[in-house]
């Protein structure tokens, strides 16, 4: 019984972790403008609020640090007020594909 458990378990993982097909998406993280011929790529990073010298904290374990509940973080139907679930996530910068989760990040 536990073996046909962890073959569902691993088999329902697998089936899950397939990539969902880029025709269907679109990107509204960071839309992308062909000017002349060249890409432009919209930069959504605003100007550190802290001081200078400090280097700015965020990540996924930063934020769920800073909200009261941090399970509202993984529901779709929180409010804005809890920040953008695009905000935590890598992307590579030729493709602007996304590559991961940032957990925890420094920015100098």
């Amino acid at each position: 019984m536990k073996a046909m458990m962890i073959l569902w378990l691993v088999s329902g993982s697998a089936a899950l972790a397939q990539p969902v097909p880029q025709d269907h998406l679109t990107n509204i993280a960071r839309p992308t403008t062909t000017v002349a011929g060249t890409a432009v790529r919209a930069s959504s990073s605003a100007p550190s609020t802290g001081s200078p010298d400090r280097p700015k904290v965020s990540g996924a374990l930063v934020q769920a640090a800073r909200v009261k509940n941090p399970l509202q973080l993984i529901n779709p139907l929180a409010p804005m007020d809890l920040g953008n679930g695009q905000d935590n996530v890598s992307r590579d910068p030729s493709s602007g594909k996304a590559e991961g989760i940032k957990l925890f990040s420094i920015k100098f």
